[in-house]
């Protein structure tokens, strides 16, 4: 039996970036996928493909909630 193969292509530009983060905090906040590319010099199509397939519902949830505590302690 043969071990499953990944997909052939690029990896994801948004997950390789060193601003991954922030990436993730501006989805988690709703920007556009627009603006998120022009900020961080990343196409609006990666933004939307890594929002689909590496940022987990859970991961927006728990970003969203520490945007929350952040808006709420100031």
């Amino acid at each position: 039996m043969m071990a499953a193969q990944r997909p052939h292509g690029r990896r994801c530009t948004v997950c390789n970036s060193a601003q991954r983060p922030q990436i993730d905090l501006a989805i988690a906040m709703g920007c556009s996928k627009q603006q998120i590319g022009d900020r961080f010099k990343v196409s609006a199509d990666a933004v939307w493909r890594h929002r689909k397939a590496d940022l987990t519902p859970e991961m927006r949830a728990a970003l969203a909630t520490k945007i929350l505590a952040r808006r709420a302690a100031s």
